[in-house]
């Protein structure tokens, strides 16, 4: 079982549990901060019940009470990641880590197939999977230009390749795509 909860960016001295409104009844182990250079820090949490937590109100309000660009990325048993991310006063985006698996569970959430379903053939599986990665091709266009703008945000020039290969890639863990993602963006995180 891997890793299962969030790992929040942002340029700030809060503590993780401060930026955001959860409920009373929210059960959490909150990770240590890792701090670095230009004042980003990253902070993990993993909700009891593991539960959606943090929505997109929330990643706005992140962003607007630190003053600066933040990510919100929620990992799924290490295998996947959703990133939402958002500047001050901006709109939130988002984007998915480790596609084949974003792919597949998209194609159980649309469908209700996977690939081991009895009765399913190859082709009726590859028609299900070419569908729902169609409309991430498509997503993915606009990811990148959202994401450029929150790195020009953060000040930090950016190679659009860079970001791309990372979005595009398929990490054996997803915190580690996460953090690949984060120093695509300009935060200078030392490769582990």
């Amino acid at each position: 079982m891997g890793f299962n909860g969030y790992l929040v960016l942002g340029r700030t001295q809060e503590a993780v549990t401060e930026l955001f409104d959860f409920p009373p009844s929210a059960e959490m182990n909150v990770y240590e901060p890792a701090d670095y250079p230009d004042g980003w820090r990253v902070m993990g949490l993993r909700p009891y019940p593991n539960e959606n937590l943090i929505g997109d109100d929330q990643v706005r309000h992140v962003a607007d009470i630190t003053g600066a660009p933040a990510l919100v990325c929620h990992v799924f048993l290490s295998d996947y990641a959703i990133v939402r991310g958002c500047a001050p006063g901006g709109e939130v985006w988002s984007a998915e880590l480790n596609v084949r698996l974003a792919v597949e569970a998209g194609v159980l959430e649309e469908f209700g197939v996977t690939q081991d379903d009895d009765g399913l053939t190859a082709a009726e599986w590859q028609e299900c999977v070419d569908a729902v990665t169609a409309r991430w091709e498509a997503d993915r266009a606009r990811m990148l230009d959202h994401a450029l703008s929150w790195a020009a945000a953060a000040g930090h020039e950016v190679d659009p390749a860079g970001v791309m290969e990372v979005v595009s890639g398929t990490d054996t863990y997803a915190e580690v795509a996460v953090h690949n993602l984060f120093r695509s963006l300009g935060v200078r995180i030392p490769p582990a």
